[in-house]
């Protein structure tokens, strides 16, 4: 189990800084390793950080928290924790936790949710009231945001299957349904 952690407080300019040198020191890192040369960025940011374990469990040093240098305009200084038994794990596994850590399909799911429910949009700031804003589709009853959200998070978990694997979150974790994406009419029988 990880927790992740980036900086909100960057502006654009900060963000693409810090991503210019991220690829200063990929690109230091790619040429002091021959073996690395032709290797796409993915698999050397996956050896920086399996160098940056090592180096900290033969100082005695706790790779429980590692912040990135390979940082990204979604993400900046992300720092990643993790809550499991670091003791336990090889460095191998300890760097895929790290480096697979972030914080893209929560940020993602938040967004899609946020756009997909008219309750739940950002409210409207019009000029011509000085600032005032307002939410014209928010419920009066903060109780149907609750059920909203959960009819939303099982028609995520459920039904909606993703191009990239065709399989629901459902089918990936617990492999609940094994012949397929459940119907609006499973779930509500759930």
């Amino acid at each position: 189990m990880l927790l992740v952690g980036i900086n909100k407080g960057l502006g654009q300019g900060q963000k693409r800084n810090l991503a210019g040198k991220s690829k200063r020191i990929l690109n230091e890192f790619k040429s002091s390793r021959p073996d690395l040369s032709n290797q796409p960025d993915n698999i050397v940011k996956t050896e920086y950080l399996t160098t940056m374990i090592d180096e900290c469990l033969a100082k005695g040093k706790d790779p429980s928290v590692i912040r990135s240098l390979f940082n990204t305009m979604t993400e900046p200084e992300k720092e990643t924790m993790c809550f499991t038994g670091v003791n336990d794990l090889d460095s191998w596994l300890l760097e895929r936790m790290h480096y697979y850590a972030s914080i893209h399909s929560i940020d993602s799911l938040f967004n899609a949710t946020r756009r997909s429910l008219s309750y739940l949009e950002r409210p409207i700031s019009k000029e011509s009231n000085s600032g005032k804003v307002w939410a014209g589709k928010n419920p009066y009853n903060p109780n149907m945001i609750e059920k909203v959200l959960d009819i939303q998070r099982a028609c995520n978990n459920f039904i909606k299957i993703s191009p990239k694997d065709n399989k629901t979150p459902a089918m990936r974790l617990a492999r609940i349904f094994h012949k397929g994406a459940a119907t609006s009419g499973q779930v509500i029988q759930l």
